[in-house]
């Protein structure tokens, strides 16, 4: 019944039986294989297809475990059943502490229950977005989707914030990446997501996604597709920041050094906005060697003040890679 098998310190696990018999013994192991329980099921688990267990059970103890319903004389299990008993049931988020989470980790399938994760985990604010083709599909006739709109609020009751993406295409239009149609839009979602949203993102990492295949050009440096890119998200700004002067706009998303200069360089970056940077590290072994991390960022802030005056960055995508190509 809980995502994950999810539970909070005094709640009750419900684990699912199945083809056991009055034979079986319950094995419940912990993260690293040490043996925490071992007893025969009785009957009524058996009929009932169900086990219970509370953490008084487990000798008190919190954190990930593993059950299984081992045959008589059996030395193998089957495929065991994972739960986590969590040590409280809520932790303060940490707001400039956040995680990516997108639409198919759960809440487009109308399910917010992974939210408890984040909780735990101390999350202070993931980054999300419902598209704008999902919210406009009539010019002009804007609406938020049932799921992304209780997934806020889910978002809203755990204190956590939400930085929302405003991104890509809407085939309504003739020019898919139209500016005017897409400012409309940012406008209207800063203005029906007040009190709810305070932390906006105009598009992610263009020179990946749509920009560049539509207008052409190079994806590293400056090229004629960074340039529409530009005026599109100052036109997007605008219309946002004149509904909500007091949200902070976070703008470029790119994980390519050169085409963040260039875009900066143009003055997409202004006194209000935040910087979006993705230091991906593309296979290197130190993540250093990607911008900002190798000087601290004094270089590329000396560029945001001398280009339009943003000061403020965020890394909003970031990962490290565990393998070596080849």
């Amino acid at each position: 019944p809980r995502f994950g098998g999810l539970y909070g310190p005094e709640e009750t696990a419900v684990l699912s039986l199945s083809n056991a018999s009055p034979a079986d013994t319950l094995l419940i192991t912990d993260a690293f294989g040490n043996q925490i329980l071992k007893r025969a099921l009785t009957a009524a688990e058996v009929a009932s297809g169900k086990v219970t267990l509370t953490r008084r059970d487990l000798g008190g103890r919190f954190g990930c475990f593993s059950a299984s319903a081992v045959a008589q004389g059996s030395v193998e299990s089957p495929l065991p059943q994972s739960f986590c008993f969590l040590t409280s049931n809520a932790v303060e988020p940490v707001h400039w502490v956040g995680t990516v989470t997108h639409d198919g980790h759960g809440w487009g399938k109308g399910d917010c229950r992974f939210v408890d994760i984040l909780a735990q985990a101390g999350i202070g604010c993931v980054r999300d977005e419902p598209k704008w083709a999902a919210c406009e599909r009539s010019k002009g006739e804007y609406a938020l989707p049932p799921a992304f709109d209780r997934y806020v609020n889910a978002l809203c009751a755990k204190g956590i914030k939400l930085n929302l993406l405003l991104d890509y295409t809407n085939g309504i239009y003739e020019n898919p990446v139209d500016p005017d149609g897409f400012a409309a839009w940012a406008a209207w979602m800063g203005t029906a997501l007040k009190g709810r949203v305070d932390r906006f993102e105009i598009w992610n990492e263009p020179g990946n996604f749509h920009f560049r295949r539509i207008y052409g050009g190079s994806r590293f440096g400056d090229s004629p597709w960074v340039r529409a890119f530009v005026a599109f998200t100052r036109r997007a700004d605008d219309a946002l920041h004149a509904v909500r002067p007091d949200a902070l706009i976070s703008v470029c998303a790119e994980d390519a050094e050169s085409t963040l200069e260039a875009m900066i360089g143009h003055g997409t970056a202004r006194a209000h906005n935040a910087v979006a940077f993705h230091p991906y590290c593309h296979a290197q072994m130190r993540p250093e060697r990607e911008m900002w991390f190798r000087d601290g960022g004094r270089r590329m802030r000396e560029l945001m003040a001398a280009n339009g005056g943003a000061m403020k960055v965020a890394a909003t995508e970031m990962g490290w890679t565990t393998f070596k190509p080849g």
